[in-house]
């Protein structure tokens, strides 16, 4: 059976952030840059799902569906935070389960700073970067 919770209120990925927070300190300790990058990227993308929840105009917050896969994907970027298929798979779901394409945008350009050989990350960028696009000239207002 697949695990499904729904989160209307922050506190799941407020907990998430402190948990990539405390990484992110254990990273600058031992002075790896590497992964200090790949954490903000991680964590800039749970906040701004957090704030996908909190902006909703309805006052409702929109609902987000962690299932086990959400789960398996945090975990996995937890353990390896410089994987790119692991931000690559993180920014597909962003994009896809999420419509958060500036956070799947930031994951996978960091997925191809990690590795440039990988030839699928730039057509995703450019996917996401569409839907930025698409997104903000939707948002504009209307004038006469």
């Amino acid at each position: 059976m697949k695990k499904t919770t729904e989160t209307r209120g922050i506190g799941f990925n407020k907990t998430l952030v402190q948990e990539f927070l405390h990484l992110r300190r254990q990273a600058v300790q031992a002075k790896d840059t590497v992964s200090i990058k790949s954490l903000d990227v991680i964590i800039d993308g749970i906040k701004e799902l957090t704030f996908a929840v909190e902006d909703d105009k309805t006052g409702k917050g929109k609902a987000f569906e962690f299932t086990s896969p959400a789960y398996v994907l945090f975990s996995n970027l937890a353990k390896y935070p410089n994987d790119p298929v692991q931000l690559r798979r993180a920014g597909a779901h962003y994009f896809v389960e999420w419509s958060l394409p500036t956070a799947a945008l930031r994951h996978f350009e960091r997925a191809l700073n990690l590795s440039p050989a990988d030839k699928t990350l730039p057509m995703l960028m450019e996917i996401a970067a569409l839907a930025i696009e698409r997104k903000s000239e939707t948002s504009k207002p209307v004038s006469d």
